[in-house]
């Protein structure tokens, strides 16, 4: 059963004002009147979208809370606007320092957070240096290890062909 009184008008435009409709080789064009009073359907009987939107078209203006029927995401969004659009000056502005703040909070978070993925990366690859220094210096001492007990080369050697001090190689055994 619908409740939508439907009337459609046609109506032929001037020469003047018919550049947009030549383009498109249209000689008329028709309009769909809707009237909002006409629509009487309780809200038991509303589950189009079609519906939806003629609702809200109708009652979003004295609308408080949304209605259980209006379950999707776009008719939540438009019934926030509407309810932003109704603060008073004072709530507005309070509402955009509001969102202002949560902003610059966000922001925040967001650098702190590349800040320390930034930190730990270097972190690792300090480490990872370190880790590969000593294990070249334990290869070197290992080398220099090696070459004294042969006994062919004297300390000054060792220290000078693996660039230890000299210290370092005569306390090896």
């Amino acid at each position: 059963m619908l409740h939508l009184k439907r009337t459609t008008y046609n109506l032929q435009l001037k020469r003047a004002f018919a550049l947009p409709l030549f383009l498109f080789k249209c000689k008329k064009l028709s309009f769909i009147f809707l009237e909002l009073p006409n629509f009487v359907k309780p809200d038991e009987e509303i589950r189009t979208d079609m519906d939806r939107r003629f609702w809200i078209l109708k009652n979003l203006s004295k609308a408080d809370k949304i209605s259980a029927f209006m379950n999707k995401r776009i008719f939540q969004r438009i019934f926030k606007i509407a309810e932003v659009s109704n603060l008073s000056k004072e709530e507005f502005m309070a509402y955009e320092a509001s969102l202002q703040d949560k902003w610059i909070w966000d922001s925040a978070m967001s650098m702190a957070e590349k800040k320390a993925a930034e930190k730990a990366a270097k972190d690792v690859t300090e480490k990872e240096r370190a880790k590969a220094e000593q294990e070249k210096y334990n290869m070197q001492l290992t080398s220099a290890r090696s070459l004294k007990g042969i006994g062919v080369l004297t300390n000054e050697q060792i220290a000078k062909s693996l660039k230890l001090p000299l210290e370092v190689v005569k306390k090896l055994k």
